[in-house]
């Protein structure tokens, strides 16, 4: 009995740790019970702003934060491109908690008013190097998904970039609406009248095409698209000679064969072969630059595939000895070859008549003029030249890629059996969609600086937190990868992220120019993180202007710029580089730069109580409101994967530099061991630079500021955490033995 009972006991465990097991692996979707949830309904703070990007690249405003421009006085004409910026928020209380990886929202776009393409929909979107969720345009909507760290955060908040062609049949003002937001009229108007007019004949008699090629090369994409489309314009020297059905007589193309093959990670979608005709000038039927019509020819052609075993050149060879006009790509889907024949020559006819003919011609765009049409019916028809047959072509290759390189380079070739091959290249760049993203998240705090009198954000203020340790706030070193002292942008905005549990507070490093850094105020003073903490932590920080004083006209300051470079490779900035800034006094006595007090420089005896500088991505540190007079900038922390310099970079503050800042490169060298060797103590012995005795700073007795008189406790703190960390260091051994 106590077998059986032991043997159903084990049958038992292993039954549910099986449970256990499955429901482990089931995914998270499955285990909830629930679909992915659509979070349109909540998104809030939907703002649009609308511009017209003009042929040269320069953008005018139309729409500026749902408001029209009273600036913008002008008419969109159908064709224009016009760029939307569109600013959205989901917020805290409709976000956090109740989201999950695959959640997803939509923004309708004007697609009544506007062409938009489709885009892939991984474009990411980033934030301090996290991807919070991916985007893209699909069937004119803009789609955002998130991913499981987006989900994670307290809220975000971002804004799409997106560009449409406008399309408009009449003139009027349209509402244009972007999500569930309607905008200002705004007026629209045809790119050509609707009708054509009565009293006009040949709308573009004095638009004169340029020189045309025997083969020409085009490539278009769009931001955030996979696709390239190259067009290969055929034989349009010859269009130009044709239209006008007069000496000199029309050279034919012989045995004409094109051939195009893809590089890189492009293949073919598709492919089209039209005749494309411009809008005739006069009478006579000579072209202008203005699109006329097009006529798809592709059924004239057989299509032909490559076969399994076949090899390219014998796949070649097959296309271009068929009897009639054919075309074929290969099984790989990255090379097309077109055997056309006698050009004109082959056959290949636009209409059966010229009744056909100009029914075709209309049909393809109604705005054309009887004149016109009875213009290209005479160039084209059954009376022209080439009898009706086709003259030029215009080839469309429809490409994917992977994205896998910005740019791609495509060259076509035209053999004939009595001329020298001709070619012809195009390159084209993918861009990517632009778009933003920023969030709030638990175990955070989110500082945001402002005026006390009108509460606007404050810019270029800095700040550095705080942890409470024994009784003691000391500098906190943080866990995110940003910097001990972080300056507040545009949007008056600091953000520490990963805290550890504790006691926290703010200390300003440096007040916003104009602001007095001892009036700043804090809202809490203090805040507390632990370890259940699900929101993060929101600081509002306020300083008052400083009251206008006259300036000392004898005092006269000068600023630094630095650049971090590679030695070997000067056009290579390097981040991450750690730098203490200190002058010489005449006694020898060296003076580090501490801190900033309303922009101007505090200083400080003891290395330990040297601000640290910082290379940011551009490789570059700036110090500024300094005395004229000589520096030094001694290296503490080398780049990863280059070795410390211990020579400091002297340089010289004078006349020069109170305009523009002083600009100096240091360089570094690589190394193999990428353990960075201990900064140094102090500086290494300079001779003392030469100072006027209105620049001349004395250091206080025991490290204290020269400015304040305030004795230094950096030191001091630095020693009470080594002395925390080993005492804890020696528990933990002890508990190990």
């Amino acid at each position: 009995m106590r077998k059986q009972l032991k043997y159903l006991t084990k049958k038992m465990i292993a039954l549910i740790f099986a449970m256990f097991f499955t429901i482990g692996l089931m995914p998270a979707a499955f285990a909830e019970g629930e679909d992915t949830r659509d979070l349109t309904n909540v998104l809030t703070d939907l703002h649009v702003d609308m511009s017209l990007k003009k042929s040269d690249g320069a953008t005018v405003p139309i729409i500026v934060d749902n408001e029209k421009d009273a600036g913008f006085n002008e008419a969109l004409v159908s064709g224009s491109t016009i760029l939307f910026g569109i600013t959205w928020t989901l917020e805290e209380a409709d976000f956090y908690g109740q989201v999950k990886a695959g959640d997803y929202f939509t923004i309708d776009l004007p697609s009544d008013y506007f062409t938009f393409r489709d885009t892939t929909l991984n474009t990411p979107l980033t934030y301090n190097g996290e991807t919070l969720g991916h985007w893209g345009v699909r069937d004119n909507k803009i789609q955002f998904t998130l991913t499981d760290t987006g989900a994670q955060k307290r809220y975000i908040k971002g804004h799409f970039n997106a560009s449409g062609t406008l399309k408009a049949n009449e003139s009027g003002d349209v509402v244009i609406e972007i999500g569930d937001v309607a905008l200002p009229p705004v007026p629209v108007e045809p790119s050509t009248p609707a009708a054509p007019d009565p009293g006009v004949d040949f709308p573009y008699e004095h638009s004169n095409p340029p020189a045309q090629k025997p083969i020409s090369k085009n490539g278009s994409t769009y931001a955030g698209s996979e696709a390239i489309t190259w067009s290969i314009p055929l034989n349009y020297d010859n269009m130009v000679t044709a239209a006008v059905h007069t000496s000199p007589a029309l050279t034919p193309l012989k045995n004409a064969v094109v051939e195009d093959t893809l590089e890189k990670d492009q293949t073919i979608k598709s492919v089209s072969i039209q005749t494309v005709f411009y809008r005739p000038r006069n009478a006579a039927g000579e072209l202008s630059t203005q699109w006329g019509a097009t006529i798809s020819v592709k059924s004239q052609f057989t299509e032909l595939n490559q076969e399994n075993g076949e090899s390219p050149d014998a796949f070649k060879a097959r296309v271009k000895g068929y009897g009639s006009p054919a075309y074929g790509v290969s099984a790989d889907k990255k090379y097309l070859i077109i055997s056309l024949g006698d050009v004109p020559g082959n056959g290949v006819k636009m209409a059966a008549d010229d009744t056909a003919l100009r029914a075709k011609l209309r049909a393809s765009n109604s705005r054309l003029t009887d004149a016109e049409l009875d213009a290209m019916v005479k160039s084209w028809g059954t009376g022209g030249i080439a009898g009706g047959q086709a003259v030029g072509y215009y080839i469309t290759i429809q490409a994917e890629t992977g994205r896998a390189y910005e740019q791609y380079s495509n060259t076509a070739t035209l053999t004939t059996s009595d001329k020298v091959p001709a070619e012809a290249s195009k390159s084209v760049t993918l861009e990517d969609l632009q778009g933003g993203i920023e969030a709030g998240e638990p175990h955070s705090v989110r500082l945001e600086k402002r005026s006390a009198e009108n509460g606007n954000p404050l810019e270029n203020a800095a700040f550095q937190l705080e942890v409470l340790r024994d009784g003691v706030y000391v500098p906190y070193v943080p866990a995110d990868g940003g910097g001990q002292i972080r300056a507040t942008g545009p949007d008056g905005v600091v953000e520490f992220r990963q805290l550890g549990s504790g006691t926290y507070r703010f200390v300003e490093t440096a007040a916003a120019p104009g602001y007095d850094k001892d009036s700043v105020t804090y809202s809490p003073e203090t805040f507390t993180i632990s370890s259940e903490d699900t929101q993060g932590v929101v600081v509002t920080a306020t300083n008052l202007l400083l009251p206008e004083e006259p300036v000392d006209p004898a005092l006269v300051w000068g600023s630094v710029e630095l650049t971090k470079v590679d030695q070997a490779d000067p056009q290579k900035t390097l981040k991450n580089a750690g730098f203490r800034l200190y002058e010489r006094q005449e006694d020898g006595s060296v003076l580090y730069y501490k801190d900033a007090n309303n922009g101007l420089p505090l200083w400080s005896a003891d290395p330990a109580g040297a601000q640290t500088f910082t290379t940011d991505d551009q490789g570059i540190i700036t110090a500024v409101h300094l005395p004229l007079g000589t520096y030094y900038f001694e290296e503490i922390t080398p780049p990863e994967g280059y070795a410390l310099s211990e020579t400091p970079l002297a340089f010289t503050l004078d006349e020069h530099s109170t305009e523009a800042a002083k600009k100096v490169v240091f360089e570094n060298a690589r190394t193999s061991d990428p353990a960075a060797p201990a900064a140094p103590a102090g500086p290494a012995p300079q001779k003392p630079g030469a100072k006027g005795p209105q620049n001349a700073r004395t250091a206080a007795p025991g490290g204290a500021n020269p400015k304040t008189g305030l004795a230094d406790v950096s030191a001091a703190l630095g020693m009470l955490v080594l002395l925390s960390g080993g005492s804890a260091g020696l528990m933990i051994l002890r508990r190990k033995k």
